[in-house]
């Protein structure tokens, strides 16, 4: 397995696990039709989660994380913040 397909394999696995986490909690609670995704592209590299839906009559759009792996660095931000990894 190249670096490439063990990066694929963590971020995939890191994601899948807190976004399980966190979407049981969400959903308990169901008191506005908000509700969070995880979309992953592994042809481009790329992976988000995100929240959406409507809280009475806001209209809710929020990425929670968003990552692509490009040149052997994991790029990506959260909540508008930028970081790199190596």
């Amino acid at each position: 397995m190249d670096k490439l397909e063990q990066y694929q394999n963590i971020i995939k696995k890191i994601l899948t696990e807190y976004y399980k986490m966190t979407n049981t909690q969400i959903s308990k609670k169901c008191e506005f039709e908000v509700s969070e995704r995880l979309a992953i592209d592994e042809t481009r590299d790329q992976y988000i989660w995100f929240r959406f839906g409507w809280e009475d009559k806001k209209h809710i759009q929020h990425i929670i994380i968003y990552l692509t792996v490009k040149n052997g660095f994991i790029l990506g931000g959260r909540r508008c913040n930028r970081f790199i990894c190596k």
